[in-house]
């Protein structure tokens, strides 16, 4: 009966923590950001921040609760930081036309509005809370057979081992999952705010390699601490990759712009408009 009140205060607190952290994570982000690039932030101007939260409005979020930061060096031309804040490139505005900006901010904007941050992260304290629970039951099971199972010590030694050799296996499904997110921001993105044409252009030019924000590279010597990180994320995601690739996101961008086209088409002959 203890086991299963502690489990269920356990599981009461989880929940907790969660929607604490859901609720107040855009004032710490915000501030933390704020702190580490102080003297990387830019400003943007009203007509700029009103563009895009004219398309938070349109996805169906409330502008006022993301805070919006324009960075100089930001990794990518823009991204959702978190569950909470979206982060832009310094010259995101110069480098994109509009319809290439709707695409990029309609798809972050999804990324908020379907808590993909929060649910990974649920999900990942899930996959590590049903390995706890698996070992701590293999190890009961032996506990009393053999001595090296005896002491506290020893079973977290065992557990961290055990920690170490799952990653391998934590890896392929969280690549999936983020995959499956991606997918999912693109595809909304393009069925409710129309945005097939922006999109093509913005990966067309990934593609070739003429878009301005991937042609950068990391500052530095050859060795330095972020050609080093880079190098380690990049061997990841080689295998493991986070996002489909550019052709299987030009792939179903061209898809889901034929069905729109044949919808513009086929609704004023069904309407008689």
């Amino acid at each position: 009966m203890t086991s299963k009140k502690n489990s269920l205060i356990g599981l009461l607190l989880f929940v907790g923590c969660i929607g604490s952290f859901a609720h107040l994570q855009p004032y710490l982000i915000k501030s933390f950001v704020e702190k580490v690039f102080a003297k990387k932030l830019a400003p943007l101007n009203k007509e700029q921040r009103e563009e895009i939260k004219g398309i938070f409005r349109e996805v169906g979020i409330d502008p006022d609760r993301y805070p919006i930061l324009q960075i100089k060096d930001v990794p990518s031309c823009a991204g959702a930081m978190g569950d909470c804040i979206l982060l832009l490139e310094k010259d995101f505005f110069k480098n994109h036309d509009k319809e290439q900006r709707r695409g990029i901010l309609g798809h972050e904007a999804y990324h908020l509005y379907h808590h993909h941050y929060i649910r990974l992260l649920i999900l990942l304290l899930l996959i590590d809370f049903t390995r706890n629970g698996v070992v701590n039951n293999i190890l009961k099971l032996f506990e009393d057979k053999n001595d090296a199972f005896s002491t506290p010590e020893k079973r977290r030694s065992i557990k961290r081992i055990i920690a170490y050799i799952a990653i391998p296996f934590t890896l392929p499904i969280m690549a999936a999952i983020i995959r499956y997110s991606e997918k999912e921001a693109d595809l909304d993105n393009a069925r409710n705010l129309k945005t097939t044409a922006g999109d093509l252009s913005f990966f067309a030019a990934i593609k070739d390699g003429s878009h301005p924000c991937f042609k950068k590279r990391p500052k530095g010597s050859r060795w330095s601490l972020m050609r080093l990180h880079s190098g380690l994320v990049g061997s990841i995601i080689r295998y493991f990759p986070f996002h489909p690739s550019i052709d299987e996101r030009i792939a179903y961008f061209k898809e889901e712009q034929k069905i729109q086209l044949m919808l513009d088409d086929l609704i004023p002959e069904l309407t008689g408009k």
